[in-house]
């Protein structure tokens, strides 16, 4: 069991480019005022610590939250079931499923609050009110985000790796390879997001794929790059899609890439994982690892 909440789902093959639609709004949430009055507490103790010239302090850049899942989406709901959860869409079906998202611009203040300590009391009593599919709070839906289960060694391997103790949240855990958030300085363009050129980005940041290379690079590292999900984990109310890489590379080389990556001391390191249910489940269960990390590899199965 997992706090993993499965809220969009792609049908077979996973979602093509057209079928997701994610649409940046040109306005600020706004948090009611006692949240926003710890957000602001927040960042000045973390500006007051960055003058100190203390560890672990972050940069309060714009984010982008989730203001609404309009109803046009389609929306399926499954009973949890051992098998593919592809298998338990309707065959005849005329249309594939399609999703649309509307995003609001945030800042990281109010990441900060939303997922720690501080946010802990208006997160439970948000989750009170919760129903199927859930709605988003804007203001607790801060850091929507892209997490990607990197297949490697001809698929019998995934790549994991351990939060660095300096990261702002979940430190020192174990986490799926890629996991990045959207940033809207890099991501948006005309007001919409491509998923898709996200979760490259990600992977170039994070293991250095395809890093100061042309775009073609791509084919010779990837067999396919699926999005295949869009959920939320109830423990920080964190909303992602949730995606796999199938490259064509061994771990050997994907580590060798990541000791070059931008962003590689957001891990400590890099490790490969046996890509069969029964390992990954065993792995899970032994370590402690983010939700939404272990629905994206184990949901990688029922779209391979």
């Amino acid at each position: 069991m997992t706090t993993w909440v499965e809220v969009r789902k792609a049908d077979e093959g996973g979602f093509e480019p057209h079928e997701v639609e994610v649409i940046v709004k040109d306005e600020e949430v706004n948090p009611p005022k006692n949240f926003k009055r710890l957000a602001t507490l927040a960042a000045q103790q973390n500006e007051e610590r960055r003058k100190a010239g203390a560890g672990g302090v972050w940069s309060d850049n714009p984010t982008l939250c989730l203001a609404e899942i309009p109803d046009d989406s389609a929306t399926e709901v499954f009973e949890v079931q051992p098998t593919s959860v592809v298998d338990s869409i309707a065959e005849d079906r005329d249309e594939r499923l399609t999703m649309t998202l509307h995003l609001k611009k945030s800042t990281y203040r109010y990441n900060v609050i939303a997922k720690q300590e501080a946010g802990a009391s208006e997160r439970w009593n948000t989750l009170q009110k919760l129903s199927f599919p859930p709605t988003p709070v804007p203001h607790l839906a801060s850091g929507v985000g892209i997490c990607i289960n990197v297949v490697c060694d001809n698929g019998a391997s995934i790549v994991v790796g351990r939060r660095s103790l300096n990261e702002t949240f979940r430190k020192g855990e174990f986490d799926i390879a890629v996991v990045e958030g959207i940033r809207p300085t890099a991501d948006v363009a005309e007001g919409k997001i491509d998923v898709q050129a996200v979760a490259r980005r990600a992977l170039t940041e994070e293991l250095g794929f395809g890093r100061g290379q042309p775009p073609e690079v791509w084919s010779s590292l990837l067999n396919r790059l699926v999005v295949f999900e869009f959920g939320v984990d109830l423990e920080y109310y964190q909303w992602n899609f949730l995606a796999f890489a199938d490259t064509k590379l061994s771990f050997a080389e994907i580590d060798g890439m990541w000791r070059k990556a931008k962003d590689r001391k957001e891990n400590t390191g890099l490790r490969a994982v046996p890509n069969d249910r029964d390992s990954l489940t065993q792995f899970f269960m032994g370590q402690p690892i983010w939700s939404a990390g272990m629905a994206c590899a184990q949901r990688t199965f029922d779209y391979w």
